[in-house]
């Protein structure tokens, strides 16, 4: 979270750029990590959502 506020640095804009950095940043990462697990057959068993160098990654886990 914090990561993602540090990004919105204009009080007037605040809002509408954690609305554009969670749909053009976050949820796709997301959503590719869900569907290839899918693909894979894989149950994920857990997310991580860190900020790495090029913006939020996304680590996920499985029992299998």
């Amino acid at each position: 979270i914090a990561h993602i506020v540090s990004l919105c640095r204009a009080p007037d804009s605040g809002g509408r750029m954690i609305d554009n950095i969670l749909t053009t940043d976050l949820l796709p990462k997301l959503s590719r990590a869900f569907l290839t697990a899918q693909m894979n057959a894989e149950e994920l068993t857990s997310v991580a959502i860190t900020a790495g160098e090029e913006g939020l990654e996304i680590a996920t886990g499985s029992d299998a």
